[in-house]
């Protein structure tokens, strides 16, 4: 079997959306420190055996090793959950999300490191997603083991200012931490709820202060040698599903120099399948929006189709025959 393993940290509401189209064809192993979260979680899954959930707070090696517990403090919006305390005078706080800091509770955790439990459960995921509201840093340095020999591709919270008492920004050491393990930052998703504005006077959707968002990481694109075939389908899936098409088509591409790229994958099992019809579903989708746009139209998508799927490309009328929006 060729599974897809999703390790989803800061698993609060439930799977990610940028990975719900994996909801049924991927193991997705669920991780928050909220033990009623947990709790709701277990209960919202409870018909899927791929998913999996573990009340735990991840943290570094070292800070394993000294504290075996720690405080999640609970905030008035659940989402916001943290081990650090707030700081009350930046505006994300006071004007973006005023009275959502207000601690409310504490929580005894359990601590321990991403490597350790995916060791204990036998999970070598390929897809990281991490947010934890400010943690990300401790959470990466405990996870070398599962950085350098199986992730490939990473959505994760960073912050570009401040938010918490006693805290740095953590951006520059994500970004230090995963270059120094083959991965490389190719965009920022999520921030526009990041924006805070310093009066009411701005003329664009940019204004204000960027206090973080969702980076993407993947390993970097002028190294992929080393992945196996299967390796580079989920990367091509996880670009596809994250906004980066652009690259997931150079890879595409890139692989089918000699033959089309789903024939790598010949009588494979029944996990391969599903990704590889939902590979199909969304390069179609991409190249079938891209018709009208200037330099493009239907016929432009024909070489990089049959490259790719060994197929003919379809004509106007049977594109929603062939992938019904319903």
């Amino acid at each position: 079997m060729h599974n897809l393993q999703i390790l989803d940290v800061g698993a609060k509401f439930g799977v990610h959306p940028s990975n719900l189209p994996l909801l049924n064809c991927a193991e997705h192993l669920l991780i928050d420190a909220d033990t009623h979260e947990c709790v709701y979680l277990e209960k919202k899954y409870e018909n899927y055996e791929n998913i999996k959930c573990i009340n735990a707070l991840v943290t570094s090696k070292s800070d394993y090793e000294i504290n075996p517990t720690k405080n999640l403090l609970i905030y008035t919006h659940s989402g916001g959950d943290s081990i650090f305390e707030p700081d009350l005078e930046n505006l994300y706080w006071s004007k973006l999300r005023p009275g959502s800091a207000t601690i409310t509770d504490k929580l005894k955790i359990k601590t321990t490191t991403l490597d350790k439990i995916c060791d204990e459960h036998e999970f070598r995921p390929s897809f990281l997603k991490l947010d934890i509201e400010g943690a990300e840093v401790l959470a990466l340095q405990g996870s070398s083991h599962i950085l350098d020999n199986c992730i490939i591709c990473i959505r994760i919270e960073v912050e570009f200012a401040t938010l918490y008492k006693n805290h740095e920004a953590s951006f520059s050491e994500i970004l230090n931490i995963l270059s120094s393990h083959g991965f490389v930052l190719i965009n920022l998703d999520l921030a526009i709820n990041s924006f805070v504005p310093f009066s009411e006077f701005h003329a664009s959707t940019l204004f204000g202060q960027l206090n973080g968002g969702d980076c993407i990481f993947v390993k970097n694109p002028n190294n992929l040698s080393e992945l196996s075939n299967v390796q580079l389908l989920d990367y091509a899936i996880f670009c596809l599903l994250n906004n980066i098409e652009d690259l997931a088509i150079k890879v595409l591409l890139d692989c089918s120099s000699v033959e089309p790229f789903v024939d790598r994958f010949k009588n494979q099992d029944s996990t391969i399948d599903l990704r590889l019809a939902l590979l199909e579903k969304k390069v179609a989708s991409l190249f079938f929006s891209l018709k009208d746009k200037p330099r493009f139209s239907m016929e432009s998508f024909r070489e990089p189709w049959a490259q790719i799927f060994g197929s003919e490309w379809v004509s106007h009328g049977d594109y929603y025959r062939k992938y019904p929006l319903s």
